[in-house]
């Protein structure tokens, strides 16, 4: 995973993409890939805290040996909520649950300095 910063709008932005696969007991020994299709991005000014929180664009996409996936949409159009599908062979379930929920999971600690822009 990558995470970098942008300069749009004379704003800063966070991005992360890449991706990459695990295989561990946690998972039952099951290798899972995890992609970001489309870079999840969230506005980072200098005031916000040193973590992933409330991206509102960009999708990630976690993917089990035998096909079934759990995708993660930020871009639900409330900044406080993601949309998340998880599909088990032919059936999926979709439901919208609160960032905060997900942000756990997900976080890593990150620099907030400003940096050039990288795009």
């Amino acid at each position: 995973m990558q995470i970098s910063t942008i300069q749009m709008r004379g704003n800063y932005w966070k991005r992360l993409a890449g991706g990459f696969s695990v295989t561990a007991p946690e998972t039952g020994n099951q290798k899972l890939v995890v992609s970001v299709p489309e870079s999840l991005e969230y506005n980072a000014d200098n005031n916000d805290s040193d973590s992933i929180r409330n991206c509102q664009t960009g999708s990630m996409l976690i993917t089990a040996e035998n096909g079934d996936t759990l995708t993660l949409h930020a871009d639900t159009g409330n900044a406080e909520t993601v949309k998340i599908d998880i599909q088990n062979g032919d059936v999926t379930d979709s439901s919208e649950q609160p960032w905060s929920t997900w942000q756990d999971s997900l976080e890593r600690r990150i620099d907030l300095a400003p940096h050039p822009a990288t795009d």
